[in-house]
This record gives structure tokens, sequence and C-alpha cells, in this order.
């Protein structure tokens, strides 16, 4: 009988593994009966805790847990540095959460530095990222081995309510080592219904604001544009503010915030002192322009702040630019109008010179006045 139990599948498996996966209570209670020791391990290191961890078997858990004299069993990893909590977290089994916890599980990280929020949040199990926070808060900001917290990974993933959650916890908007934030994240992975959240969300501002120029990202308005034109556009919406008086009221308004269309003052203060940053001015428009977004180039937010440029020095360049062009027009004009053709024939063999004679005004006129005549 001891053999029987003791065997192992081609994955390194014995019965206990299997009854602990399928979470067949009894079977278990049988098995441990024997002392079959819940220290053997599959091919990939797993126990069976991790087993019945792993698919929220909590029956299985807690008659494990019983029967268990070496703690370490419970938070030991297996070949990825997963452990139970780790497992439990990702299938967003709360049950078997709660249990690890109070039995004393730890917050390790695995062999990729993630955490049990990690975890959680990488599949959108909020019930399980608030067990988690509330045991643990410092797991908001923890970093793995990428420098990317918990709302990267929800971003990445596309995970909505993940993402709103830990931005109404007070996560910290930071780079990764890549110097992306959690905004690049959702917006390199196309994860629009992400992107509009954080639009949507009271920490827009500064999600927005947080980039490192000449780091390998761009300015988050610029990767709009480029990439989710319609979230861009969602965007902008919201930079129109009416009032709420009648249409035919002196008092209606209507307010247009054009702070995502230019540069940020903090970034011109700091292009300032250090001359090998180089802002360019109007960069989202001009993004708009090259990458063809006709349908923001024309929304309303755009074409005020344009007339708005034209106001305070577009015209006045203009008139600059044309006054500059008048100034070489005219004299070339009048060199034209004063010269005329004169052809002279010289050499013997009838060759032909063109020369330009000057005349008045005069002149031009009454040859003007013959011509109509004849």
């Amino acid at each position: 009988m001891m053999d029987l139990l003791s065997t192992e599948d081609n994955e390194g498996c014995t019965p206990l593994h299997y009854a602990c996966r399928l979470g067949i209570h009894d079977s278990v209670n049988n098995i441990l009966v024997l002392q079959v020791s819940l220290e053997r391990k599959s091919k990939d290191k797993k126990s069976a805790l991790h087993f019945a961890a792993q698919y929220g078997r909590i029956n299985t858990c807690q008659r494990l847990l019983e029967t268990i004299t070496d703690s370490r069993l419970l938070n030991e990893g297996d070949e990825r540095g997963l452990t139970p909590l780790h497992l439990a977290s990702g299938g967003g089994h709360t049950k078997v959460v709660e249990l690890l916890l109070r039995k004393g599980a730890l917050f390790h990280s695995d062999y990729k530095g993630w955490t049990c929020l990690h975890h959680a949040a990488a599949e959108g199990y909020t019930q399980t990222m608030k067990i988690v926070l509330a045991t643990n808060t410092k797991l908001l900001d923890k970093l793995d081995d990428d420098g990317s917290t918990a709302l990267h990974v929800a971003a990445r993933e596309g995970q909505v309510a993940a993402v709103r959650l830990l931005l109404q916890r007070g996560a910290e908007i930071s780079l990764n080592k890549s110097h992306a934030s959690f905004f690049h994240e959702a917006l390199q992975h196309r994860r629009k219904d992400v992107v509009n959240a954080i639009i949507d969300s009271d920490r827009c501002g500064d999600t927005l604001r947080t980039f490192k120029l000449d780091a390998g990202q761009r300015c988050p308005v610029l990767d709009l544009v480029d990439l989710l034109p319609e979230s861009c556009k969602h965007l902008l919406d919201r930079c129109i503010r009416e009032s709420e008086d009648d249409d035919n009221s002196p008092d209606h308004h209507i307010e247009y915030n054009f702070e995502w269309l230019q540069a940020p003052i903090a970034l011109k203060k700091h292009a300032k002192a250090d001359k090998s940053l180089k802002v360019q001015p109007l960069a989202a428009l001009n993004a708009m322009v090259n990458y063809n977004r006709i349908e923001l180039l024309t929304h309303p937010v755009c074409k005020k702040y344009l007339e708005m440029k034209w106001v305070a020095y577009g015209s006045a360049a203009h008139l600059l630019n044309l006054f500059v062009y008048l100034l070489g027009l005219l004299p070339l004009t009048h060199l034209i109008v004063s010269l005329r053709p004169s052809l002279d024939y010289t050499g013997p063999d009838n060759s032909t010179a063109v020369t330009m004679v000057p005349i008045s005004f005069r002149e031009v006129q009454y040859c003007t006045l013959n011509t109509r005549c004849m």
C-alpha cells in the first residue's frame, strides 16, 4: 500500500497530489491517516499544499495545515519561487488566502520579485487584493525585479477594476526600470478600457505628468495620439467645461483646458536650466499632424487652442513674414516692369543678342495704348 501511495507519474505527482488538486476530502484524509509524507514534491517542486491552494480547495488546505508540523512547508516556493499564498492569490481564492494568512503565511516574493498582490492584480481579483492590503499595506508600492508595482502589472494586463482600486488606495505613480509608468504600460499594450478609466479618475493629472524626457519613453499624451486616438479624444472631451447657465444668459460660458496640448511648466523650467533638453513647441498638435489624426485636430479644444495662439502671436508673425516677402517682391516687380528686351543682329552669321533696355512707365503706357489701337 505504501509503495502505491509513493508512486509518481511522469510529472512527479503522487496520489496525494491528485487528491489535493481535485479536492477529494475523503481520499486526502485516508492518505494522511497512513502517515504519508507531505514533503513529497512534483517535478516542478510543488507540494500537496501548493496544489490545494492553487485550485482553491479550502477544506483540503485546512486538513493539510492541521497535519503539517514543519512551518517551512507553508512558505516554501516551487521552481518559480511561488508559495501557496502566491498561487491562491493568483487564483482569486479569497478563503484560502485568509486561511493561509491566519496560519502565518509570509509575504515572500517569487523569483520575478512578484508578491501575492502582484499576482492578484495581474488577474484582477480585487477582493483578494483588499484582503492582502488589509494585512500588509506596504505591498501597495512593492517593486518587482523590473521595478514595476502591482499597478504596473494590473494596467499591463488590462485589469480595470484592479487599477481603480490601487489608485483609490493611493498607490504611488512611479517609473519602472524601463522608465515606463503604469499609464505607459496600458497605452503600449492597447488597454483602452484601462486608459479611459485613468482619464476619468481623480489622479489623471498626476499620471499624465509622470514621465522622463529622453529616457526611451515619450510624453503619455504623444502615446495617446499615436496608439489610442479614441482615448485622446476622450481626454480632450474632459477638457471642456460648460457652465450650467442658460445659453442666452450673459453668464453662460465655456472653459477650455489646454494643459495637455502644451509642455508642462515644470518641464519648460527644467529645459531652461538644462540646455541639452529640447522641448518641442506644439508637440501634441504636431503629433496629430504626423499621425494624420484629423478627428483630433478638428476637436473644439484644439481649434480654440490654435485660435488663441493665432491671436497671441500667429497673426503678428504672419504679417511680419508678409512684410519681409513684400520687401523682396516690390523691387523685383519694379525691375521687371522697367526693363524691356531689345534684339540686336550682329556678326556675319546673322546671330542675335537680347538686351534689356530701361523704359519709363509713361512709355510703357504709350506702347500699350498703341497696341490696343492697332
